[in-house]
């Protein structure tokens, strides 16, 4: 087997969209021509690819199903002009802004996280 399988490539091109397909494709291609199958042989990397092409397909429709952060990310870009071409500076405000949304969802893991900083901040400044 000189190629990497084809119905795995197929799926992916079927069920993604074709920008992120090829984004995908073309790296399980190149990983697997370099490296993969030179190491492994024909059955095994032809298996490896079978995984990470599945894999990335379940990947990829769990985030949609969650609504996943870059697609909130986008959309949030595309709903306000404000937010287009500030670089860095709201990226880091909207990471910032869902950081405390996610911890508000759970408060037990909320106060774990804070009160295991406070005790290594504490730590720190002691020693």
């Amino acid at each position: 087997m000189r190629r990497p399988p084809r119905l795995p490539g197929l799926l992916v091109r079927l069920l993604l969209p074709s920008g992120l397909a090829g984004r995908i494709l073309g790296d399980l291609d190149e990983e697997w021509t370099e490296h993969v199958r030179p190491a492994r042989g024909s059955l095994a990397a032809g298996l490896w690819y079978w995984k990470l092409a599945l894999g990335s397909l379940v990947s990829v429709g769990w985030s949609r199903l969650r609504g996943g952060f870059g697609a909130q990310m986008h959309a949030a870009a595309r709903a306000s002009p404000s937010l287009r071409g500030r670089g860095k500076t709201v990226g880091w405000w909207y990471d910032a802004k869902m950081a405390v949304r996610s911890l508000s969802r759970s408060p037990g893991l909320s106060a774990a996280a804070v009160s295991v900083s406070a005790l290594g901040i504490a730590a720190a400044t002691v020693v």
